[in-house]
């Protein structure tokens, strides 16, 4: 069943130039094999349409800088990264952040962070800790596998306060914002909230939202 929902994900959204090539590859993939194996299939394809993408973008427009929105989740390929995904069910999404940030044309690498979503029973001290080594290990991936800037684009937590008052966002932020504030001094790093809003527009508002 979950071979058959990846194939047809991959049949709806692959560019028409790549549907003949991969066709006879996603039949027998979906019939014959495993999920770890479907994977492998969607990492290929998403590295290449990236690649194509960024090639093409920078054909028409040299002036200004390319990055891909991914969240930074490490894929089966970057085996010793795996233990910094916030679980095994990140590395089955089909992208890997050193690959595809990798990429010529792609000019710095993207992150997002998101303790409260990705390990929800988890308290503060462990988010705090798991966000503190996620910044950290992204921050060196940019510095040596990458070489290229890292912009942690999405950082979002929820409004929830302790028996003693604290702010579990203030802390989570701050873990975030310490990090990046040192890596920026050697213009390494950087980082937004996710998401700021004026009052007025609350129907755009979520659980991260800061007013």
């Amino acid at each position: 069943m979950i071979a058959g929902v990846v194939c047809s994900y991959l049949l709806l959204t692959i560019p028409k130039g790549y549907a003949l090539l991969l066709f006879k590859q996603i039949f027998w993939f979906a019939f014959e094999s495993n999920v770890i194996e479907i994977i492998v299939v969607l990492f290929l394809w998403l590295k290449a349409w990236i690649a194509e993408m960024a090639a093409y973008i920078k054909s028409l427009d040299k002036r200004h800088l390319v990055t891909v929105g991914l969240e930074g989740f490490y894929g089966l390929n970057t085996t010793n990264k795996s233990e910094v995904n916030p679980g095994i069910w990140a590395a089955s999404l089909g992208s890997d952040f050193i690959p595809n940030s990798a990429i010529s044309n792609i000019d710095f690498a993207s992150v997002h962070a998101y303790p409260d979503s990705w390990i929800p029973h988890a308290g503060l001290e462990e988010k705090t800790s798991y966000l503190s080594h996620w910044v950290d290990s992204h921050i060196s991936d940019g510095d040596i596998a990458l070489r290229k800037p890292v912009l942690f684009k999405e950082v979002g937590s929820s409004r929830h306060v302790d028996e003693k008052g604290v702010f579990d966002r203030d802390v989570l932020l701050k873990t975030v914002y310490d990090k990046i504030y040192e890596s920026a001094k050697k213009r390494r790093a950087g980082a937004f909230i996710w998401q700021l809003l004026v009052e007025g527009v609350d129907g755009y508002t979520d659980k991260t939202t800061i007013m």
